[in-house]
């Protein structure tokens, strides 16, 4: 069953996700290291990458995990067990929020998203028992 409000977690897992070159990795140094990294000086991402961080956060200890995954949208990403697990364990044992990341120089990114938000909504209907 995904996580519900109710339930007490220190922990909350931000996904990056979208297409390839749009700055999943960048984005996860800046904000977990906050170090700027080129793209030019990124390999790419093979399956998925995460750092986390303690922070305090209204007077307790909470931790951030950020999940930079490798381009799983569309059909890759609906096909990928290894992602759909990883995602379908975080949401049912944390808050989880998807971060989807695009080009602003690059349409096909930006049009890309529609097809990982219905993939994530199947994910997440599977995860709660549902269809």
């Amino acid at each position: 069953m995904p996580h519900k409000a109710s339930q007490k977690s220190d922990t909350v897992n931000f996904f990056l996700l979208g297409e390839v070159h749009v700055g999943k990795s960048t984005l996860l140094r800046r904000l977990m290291r906050n170090e700027w990294v080129s793209d030019k000086d990124l390999y790419a991402t093979i399956g998925c990458e995460f750092e986390q961080r303690k922070f305090m956060f209204h007077g307790a200890e909470r931790t951030a995990r950020v999940w930079d995954t490798a381009a799983y949208t569309g059909c890759r990403y609906n096909g990928h067990n290894d992602a759909r697990m990883i995602f379908r364990y975080a949401v049912r044992h944390a808050p989880s929020v998807a971060l989807l990341c695009f080009d602003l120089t690059n349409r096909g990114s930006f049009d890309a998203v529609a097809t990982t938000v219905a993939a994530l909504q199947k994910i997440v209907i599977e995860s709660a028992g549902g269809a």
